[in-house]
């Protein structure tokens, strides 16, 4: 929030500078610090509610850090989660 769109309005220019990176094939990043949502929920949101359409590959959630880190610290190991369905599906 604040920097494609603010609420629920697409911030001037944030449509063409997303299809501008897509047509070029620059490659690109949505960034979140909410875990609360998985990356398939980010991209819904972005196409249904502001008309910006990207791809899961396009987002990394703070859950996804979570879990790599969390994985380089302990390969194959397990965790008891507690949270939302962004840390359990990440």
């Amino acid at each position: 929030d604040g920097v494609i769109y603010r609420g629920n309005k697409v911030i001037p220019g944030a449509e063409e500078f997303v299809g501008t990176l897509l047509s070029r094939k620059i490659p690109f990043l949505f960034l979140t610090n909410n875990s609360r949502h998985t990356r398939r929920d980010v991209v819904t949101r972005l196409h249904q509610k502001l008309g910006i359409r990207v791809l899961e590959r396009h987002i990394f959630t703070s859950a996804m850090a979570t879990g790599r880190f969390v994985a380089s610290q302990k390969p194959n190991g397990t965790a008891f989660v507690l949270g939302e369905g962004g840390l359990v599906l990440s």
